[in-house]
């Protein structure tokens, strides 16, 4: 039994993790490992309690709160983007799952086949690594490190740096974590670090207060062609991973900017 119980475990686990991976394809969001890993643990410890446990466990609001959690500990702040996302990858791969165990499938080659099309959903989706049509691939270098990312063309973003006079690229703060100083927080402004200043922004959402800083290089590439452009860049927490282009760069670069929509 207590075999039993480990498989129960780490099937639940690995189906979890590929629900998350799932679910941030399809929000084109960026899975960070080591938080999806601890979330696909949390889920399956709670498939197990709600495996022995009572009924009302199993039902869909037990299963949506299960969600969120997983949601949260995952994503973070754009869990409620996640949330409904998960909730149905779940559905469908344990579906799926339960489609193939009921037709003679063994529990490794379930989970091993639902891995190979959750990887090829995502490959479709996102493509392997690659900007997709229309996108640049952005290159950020901030005192000796550097962040890679997509980046779209928007011409909604009419941002000017009061300060410095450059036309602003925004930016997912998850997407440059690898430059920005460790513990800076989008939604706290007391951590705005060293070197970094605020740049008021008039969004959909209303007036927003974002943080802004100046790398020390700027590279923006679209296949075989690459600029170094001049741009301060402005950190938010959208739910999308890909920068934001603002369409004033695009006149230094020696190419249409509505060519490129």
């Amino acid at each position: 039994m207590q075999v039993y119980g480990e498989r129960f475990l780490l099937i639940n686990g690995w189906m979890n993790f590929l629900s998350l991976c799932l679910a941030s394809c399809m929000r084109r969001g960026r899975l960070r490992m080591g938080r999806a890993a601890m979330a696909s643990a949390l889920g399956a410890v709670y498939a197990v309690l709600a495996w022995i446990g009572p009924q009302w466990g199993r039902g869909i609001p037990a299963l949506l709160g299960a969600a969120l959690l997983m949601a949260m500990v995952a994503d973070g702040p754009r869990c409620m983007w996640t949330t409904p996302l998960l909730f149905a990858a779940g559905w469908l791969l344990g579906g799926c799952a339960n489609f193939m165990m009921g037709r003679g499938f063994s529990a490794g080659g379930t989970i091993m086949l639902c891995g190979g099309a959750v990887l090829t959903v995502c490959l479709l989706i996102r493509g392997p690594g690659l900007p997709r049509q229309g996108q640049y691939l952005l290159t950020l270098t901030y005192r000796g490190k550097t962040a890679c990312l997509h980046a779209i063309p928007d011409s909604g973003n009419l941002l000017v740096d009061s300060l410095t006079g450059l036309p602003v690229i925004v930016v997912p703060a998850s997407g440059v974590q690898a430059v920005i100083p460790p513990g800076t927080r989008t939604d706290d402004l007391a951590t705005l670090p060293r070197g970094f200043h605020l740049l008021r922004a008039q969004t959909a959402a209303g007036c927003r207060t974002l943080m802004c800083f100046c790398p020390d290089g700027i590279t923006v590439a679209r296949g075989k062609r690459h600029w170094r452009v001049e741009a301060a860049v402005a950190l938010s927490d959208y739910g999308d991973d890909r920068a934001l282009l603002p369409e004033m760069m695009f006149a230094g670069m020696g190419e249409g900017y509505h060519a490129s929509l």
